[in-house]
């Protein structure tokens, strides 16, 4: 169809997941240190600051 992009494999969906877990278990260890935002982002260097941000926001209101 005109307009969408390409079925994403499900390897790449797997490995997405992974990253996403990844990033919410990194979240979850700044929260539980008392970190703020901006220093969970700093200690997450291998995640986009807005993933970091998204999560903290999701993980602090448990």
């Amino acid at each position: 169809m005109s307009g969408h992009e390409d079925p994403v494999g499900l390897d790449a969906v797997r490995a997405q997941i992974e990253v996403s877990r990844a990033c919410m278990v990194l979240v979850r260890a700044a929260l539980a240190d008392g970190l703020t935002v901006e220093q969970a982002a700093e200690r997450g260097t291998d995640f986009p600051p807005q993933w970091v941000a998204f999560f903290y926001r999701l993980l602090s209101t448990d």
